[in-house]
């Protein structure tokens, strides 16, 4: 179990509130009505509390922060509060995720490298980073780049290739949070295909389902599905994948395919296979919100094995699999079918 804060010096309320065992829906509730109200401390005290009865990092991303943050939107949009409000709510939640991120960074430089960006004509970063974090919690290393880096300043086009060059992902994510955004989410598209083709591209968030027309809780590869919509002519630059289900990366379809971008093929060599487990501790153990020197602490190992094993650099014996496996509360196929 993970925890972001020390909440000795929070008001009474959070002390009462956190004495008590509640839902999470009424969790949920709690922490929009923190947001609303512009108070950090309450709405810390609230991710505290699901952490502490029993939710995992991601789900607390998915049940707490995208409900509240989709349901606030439309408060802003129906005319019930500011923007002004809107943008303090979603910073709010931004400083939450900022704390909860070190339960989950990527210690590993051989990790393999995504970029998450926006396109023009989107200021909504909180998408984005959502997106960059949960791929963080699949065991990707993430370079963030919202429109501040790329867009409002205009990186220039040979400036950013040469960037690309240097740091050589594997994925580059690509978050649309409104219509207008999308187009400009195709030109950028474009632009990563004609330079890098073998760089894949994922594209995630509302205004990719709103511009397709497609539901908002589905994941699927893009070229294998093209001939299903309608809108597909407005579409000239395509990606190799649309994530827009609401599991956030917990579908078949985008574990494959996520996988599949890492280079963990089917029929893979022994190395490609330590490999392979040790990328499904490491998402398991992040889905847990704790280190690597936590998980080494309950399997009585040292810091140092659990990142090799997490490199892929141990050949691992079935007694301490099945020590990593009880550690994680989980079981040993599936640490192997994960």
């Amino acid at each position: 179990m993970c925890s972001i804060i020390n909440l000795t010096n929070t008001n009474q309320f959070s002390l009462n509130y956190m004495t008590t065992t509640r839902s999470l829906n009424q969790i949920t509730k709690r922490y929009k009505e923190s947001l609303l109200d512009g108070d950090l401390k309450n709405a810390l005290s609230c991710v505290n509390l699901a952490l502490a009865n029993g939710s995992d990092v991601k789900t607390v991303y998915k049940k707490v922060f995208t409900t509240t943050q989709r349901e606030i939107g439309q408060m802003w949009h129906d005319g019930e509060i500011s923007i002004s409000h809107e943008n303090r709510a979603a910073g709010i939640t931004l400083e939450i995720m900022s704390r909860l991120r070190s339960n989950f960074e990527i210690e590993d430089t051989d990790a393999p490298l995504a970029i998450v960006t926006i396109p023009k004509n989107d200021n909504h970063t909180i998408g984005a980073r959502m997106f960059a974090d949960f791929l963080m919690m699949e065991g990707w290393r993430v370079d963030y780049l919202t429109n501040h880096n790329i867009n409002k300043y205009q990186i220039p086009n040979d400036d950013f290739i040469r960037y690309i060059n240097e740091i050589k992902p594997k994925l580059i994510a690509i978050s649309v949070a409104t219509d207008l955004a999308f187009i400009e989410c195709n030109n950028l598209t474009g632009f990563f295909k004609d330079n890098f083709p073998d760089i894949k591209v994922i594209w995630g968030g509302p205004g990719v389902s709103r511009s397709l027309n497609i539901d908002h809780d589905i994941d699927f590869n893009f070229k294998e599905n093209e001939d299903k919509f309608s809108e597909i002519n407005s579409i000239s630059s395509k990606p190799d994948f649309i994530c827009c289900s609401k599991a956030a990366f917990e579908s078949k379809e985008c574990k494959e395919f996520l996988s599949r971008s890492m280079n963990l093929q089917e029929n893979s060599t022994f190395d490609e296979t330590l490999l392979k487990i040790g990328n499904n501790i490491k998402v398991l153990r992040v889905a847990k919100g704790i280190s690597q020197q936590d998980l080494a602490n309950l399997a009585s190992v040292d810091r140092a094995f659990i990142s090799t094993i997490e490199n892929g650099k141990r050949n691992l014996s079935i007694s301490v699999l099945h020590k990593i496996a009880q550690s994680l509360d989980t079981n040993i196929t599936d640490i192997f079918n994960n």
